[in-house]
C-alpha cells in the first residue's frame, strides 16, 4: 500500500493523518512501497520497457527490419 484513500472531508483526513503518526511500521511500509512504485513509473524504466518491446518486434520471425 503506497497511500491511504480517504473521503474528501477534514475528519477523515485527520483520522488518516493520526493513523500514520501513530503507526511507525505503517509509515515505513508505505514509504518503501511508494518508493518502489515511483521506480516502476520512472522515465528511464518506461523507456527501457518501450525499447524492449521495439526490439521484440524487430526480432519477430517474418517481421520487417528495415
Amino acid at each position: 500500500v503506497e497511500g491511504l484513500v480517504v473521503p474528501p472531508n477534514e475528519e477523515a483526513f485527520r483520522a488518516a493523518t493520526r493513523k500514520l503518526m501513530d503507526d511507525s511500521a505503517l509509515r515505513k511500509n508505505m514509504s518503501h512501497a511508494a518508493r518502489e512504485k515511483a521506480l516502476e513509473l520512472s522515465r528511464e524504466r518506461r523507456v527501457d520497457e518501450l525499447l524492449e518491446i521495439y526490439q521484440k518486434l524487430v526480432e519477430k520471425p517474418g517481421g520487417k527490419t528495415g
